[in-house]
């Protein structure tokens, strides 16, 4: 996420205290949407490692990948997302 057009001292400024026990925590997560159909944007055939028996292992499917931060709110965990994309 070492991006240059991510504005990242915005997004940090917009969180009052970022830090768990002086630590920042960052979650990844990335999805697939199948998808069916020939001209879908940001559609590919992409692994599905959660697929099951009888389904194909490279679905025509939109991946996301999205990045949050792992913030405790009130005793229980919050994913704040802050970034997400089509890989």
């Amino acid at each position: 996420m070492a991006t240059t057009t991510m504005p990242w001292k915005g997004l940090w400024g917009m969180i009052p205290s970022p830090t768990t026990d002086e630590r920042i925590m960052v979650a990844l997560d990335n999805s697939i949407n199948p998808k069916s159909g020939r001209k879908i944007f940001g559609c590919a055939h992409f692994h599905d490692h959660a697929a099951k028996k009888n389904q194909g292992s490279y679905p025509w499917s939109q991946c996301i990948l999205a990045v949050g931060l792992l913030k405790k709110i009130k005793s229980r965990w919050a994913c704040l997302p802050l970034i997400f994309d089509f890989t």
